[in-house]
């Protein structure tokens, strides 16, 4: 049995895996992050052409201890950001322009609010659609 091919637009994902601040409280950080941060950056990510914007919290589950025990995994990071764009190449222009450079600016300032950056992880994803 083939896998189905992917046959929705070309995307651009940049992801981020963040660790909360030491000085926040798991309940500050996804506070700050979803009432706070939220809300801005859905507004710098329309600046700059982005479509989607998914935070995913790590949830305080027991299961999160069986499955990192489980598959010898390490920590897990304290959520994950998808943020969609058309292309890469269609970020990388928007990027460039001077509201795109004041937005990555403004969205750096307010992470270093309650992202811990050293500890944390950006990088860029494309997506395969294998079921849904």
């Amino acid at each position: 049995m083939s896998r189905p091919r992917w046959t929705g637009p070309q995307v651009c994902c940049p992801a981020i895996c963040p660790r909360f601040c030491t000085d926040l409280s798991p309940a500050q950080f996804s506070d700050y992050w979803l009432n706070h941060h939220g809300p801005f950056a859905v507004e710098q990510i329309k600046v700059v052409g982005g479509y989607r914007y998914v935070q995913s919290r790590t949830t305080d589950s027991a299961q999160n201890l069986i499955l990192t025990t489980v598959r010898g995994s390490g920590e897990p990071f304290d959520g994950i950001v998808e943020v969609w764009f058309p292309s890469e190449q269609a970020m990388i222009a928007a990027l460039a322009t001077p509201a795109g450079i004041q937005a990555n600016q403004l969205l750096t300032e307010d992470e270093t609010n309650f992202i811990d950056l050293p500890r944390s992880s950006f990088f860029l994803t494309e997506g395969h659609m294998l079921l849904g």
